[in-house]
């Protein structure tokens, strides 16, 4: 049942208007294929290691606060096995 409904809509979408136009220009398959190798790509690499360098530059000037230790906040009221034994 499922790999007949895959096949029926297979079959609608590889058929569909849109996929006919672009299968019937090579130019057009051939522009896109660049756009998304010289155009996309890069964008992506540039804004990767744009978010790498300013995560780094945060990092530098970022200063942890001392650590309290607060009692309240280590409130332990079950008691454990290794205690017992």
């Amino acid at each position: 049942m499922a790999s007949r409904l895959g096949q029926m809509m297979m079959r609608k979408f590889s058929t569909s208007p849109a996929m006919k136009s672009s299968a019937g220009n090579p130019d057009a398959v051939k522009l896109w294929r660049n756009l998304t190798y010289f155009g996309a790509l890069p964008c992506c690499a540039l804004v990767g290691v744009y978010v790498y360098l300013e995560h780094q530059a945060e990092e530098e000037h970022h200063v942890r606060p001392e650590f309290v230790k607060r009692e309240y906040l280590y409130i332990r009221n079950r008691v454990s096995i290794q205690s017992i034994r």
